[in-house]
C-alpha cells in the first residue's frame, strides 16, 4: 500500500515537472548588470551589459537608449544568455537605458531599465582589474551558478556584480526595478526657424483701385505691418493713392526677418473730350488779369551809399485767357520820369523789374495784357504805388 502511494506521488510530481518544462513563457526575463539605475557617469564610452533567462531559451538581447534601438546581440539560444555593447553618450544629460530579450520562439520579454546621468566631465579614472561575473548553469529543478569569465569592462565604468537567487526552472531576478522618473527634458533643443509668407492679390493697380495684403507667420514673437503690430496670420485691404511699398517685419527667437511688397499704381488714361458740332463763338473779350503786385514798396534812387536798400522794384501779374496770352507789359511814372517794361512768363506768373530811377516821390505802375485775337482790346490793372527816396547819410 505504501509502495503504491509512493509511486502515485512520484508520477504526479514527474508530470508536473514535464508540464513545467514544456510550457512556453511569455518572453525572457532580462536585467541590466550595468549601468546601474540612477548612476552618474562621465561623457565617455560606456559599456552596457545585460543577462536574460527563459525556459524556451534566449535567442538574442536588444539594447535601447531613449527607446532608440542601438544593437541586437545573438546569445546562442540557451536558457541563460549574456550580452554587452559599448555606447558613447553624444551630450551630457539623463538617458533611459533598456535591455529586452527574445526567446527562441520569437517572444519578447519585459524591458530591464536604468536611468543614467551623463555629466559633462571627462576625467580619466584609474584602470580597474577585470573581474569575473558568475554565469548561472541550469540543472533539473535547480538554478546553480558556475563562475565564467565575462567581457572585459571598460576602464572608465566599474563592473557591478549581480547576484542570482536560485529559482525552480524559470529564474526570476530578485532585484526591484526603480519606478520610472519623470521623462527627462531634452537639452540643447535647436530653435525652430521662422516661417514667413507675405503676398498681395495684385501688385499693379490703377489709381482708385484696392488690393488685399495677406501674411502667415510661424515661430515668431511679434509681427509688424509698416510699423503697426498685427497678428501672425491675417490680411488687410489697401488702396494706395500712388506707388507704395509695404513692409512686414517679424521678430523671432531664431532671428528677425523682414519682407516687403511694392504696389505699383498707375494713373488712369486721360479721357479724350468728345468734339461738339456747335460752333465756338469768337473771343471778343480782353484777357483776365487775376492779380498784380510789387515788391518792395520802398526803393532808393540810383547812386552810391545805403547798400542795404533796393533800387529796383519787381512787378508781377497772374493773367489768363481762353485764346492765349499775346503780351503783358507795365508802365510807370514818378515825377517827370516814366517808362515801360515787358513782363515775361515765369513759374509764378508774368514778371519784370523797374528801375533804378533818379526821381524821388511816389511811383505809379499800371499792368496791361493782350490776348492772341486781333482786334481785342487789352486788359488793364492798377495803379500800384512804390515810394522812391534818396539815400541820406
Amino acid at each position: 500500500m505504501k509502495r503504491r502511494m509512493f509511486l502515485t506521488v512520484t508520477a504526479i510530481l514527474l508530470a508536473l515537472a514535464l508540464v513545467a518544462c514544456d510550457q512556453s513563457t511569455q518572453g525572457p526575463q532580462a536585467w541590466l548588470d550595468r549601468p546601474l539605475d540612477n548612476s552618474t557617469v562621465p561623457q565617455q564610452p560606456l559599456t552596457i551589459q545585460a543577462h536574460a533567462s527563459d525556459a524556451d531559451g534566449v535567442a538574442s538581447i536588444e539594447f535601447f537608449v531613449n527607446e532608440a534601438r542601438l544593437s541586437t546581440v545573438a546569445v546562442g539560444g540557451g536558457r541563460l544568455g549574456e550580452a554587452a555593447m559599448e555606447w558613447r553618450p553624444p551630450l551630457p544629460g539623463t538617458y533611459l537605458v533598456q535591455a529586452r530579450a527574445v526567446d527562441n520562439n520569437g517572444n519578447y520579454g519585459p524591458d530591464a531599465i536604468s536611468f543614467v546621468i551623463v555629466s559633462g566631465e571627462s576625467a580619466e579614472l584609474p584602470t580597474e582589474t577585470p573581474t569575473s561575473t558568475p554565469t548561472p548553469t541550469l540543472t533539473p529543478g535547480i538554478l546553480s551558478v558556475t563562475p565564467t569569465p565575462t567581457l572585459t569592462p571598460h576602464p572608465l565604468t566599474p563592473t557591478p556584480t549581480s547576484t542570482l537567487t536560485p529559482q525552480p526552472l524559470t529564474p526570476t531576478p530578485t532585484s526591484t526595478l526603480t519606478p520610472y522618473p519623470p521623462t527627462p527634458t531634452p537639452t540643447n533643443t535647436p530653435l525652430s526657424p521662422v516661417q514667413v509668407r507675405f503676398t498681395a492679390d495684385s501688385t499693379s493697380l490703377k489709381a482708385g483701385e484696392c488690393t488685399m495684403l495677406r501674411w502667415d507667420v510661424e515661430h515668431a514673437t511679434a509681427v509688424f505691418l509698416n510699423g503697426q503690430d498685427v497678428e501672425g496670420h491675417g490680411s488687410r485691404q489697401v488702396c494706395p493713392a500712388g506707388t507704395t511699398t509695404y513692409a512686414l517685419y517679424v521678430q523671432a527667437p531664431a532671428g528677425d526677418v523682414e519682407q516687403s511688397i511694392k504696389i505699383n499704381v498707375t494713373a488712369p488714361p486721360t479721357a479724350t473730350p468728345t468734339p461738339t458740332l456747335s460752333p465756338v463763338p469768337p473771343d471778343t473779350t480782353p484777357p483776365n488779369i487775376v492779380s498784380v503786385g510789387v515788391a518792395p514798396d520802398l526803393i532808393l534812387t540810383e547812386g552810391p551809399g545805403c547798400p542795404g536798400y533796393e533800387r529796383t522794384v519787381t512787378v508781377a501779374a497772374a493773367v489768363g485767357d481762353e485764346s492765349g496770352i499775346g503780351s503783358v507789359w507795365a508802365t510807370w511814372s514818378v515825377g517827370g520820369e516814366n517808362g515801360q517794361v515787358t513782363l515775361t512768363l515765369g513759374q509764378l506768373g508774368y514778371w519784370a523789374k523797374i528801375g533804378p530811377v533818379h526821381t524821388t516821390g511816389t511811383m505809379t505802375i499800371y499792368v496791361f495784357a493782350r490776348d492772341t485775337v486781333v482786334g481785342n482790346p487789352p486788359a488793364q490793372a492798377g495803379p500800384l504805388y512804390v515810394n522812391v527816396q534818396d539815400c541820406i547819410k
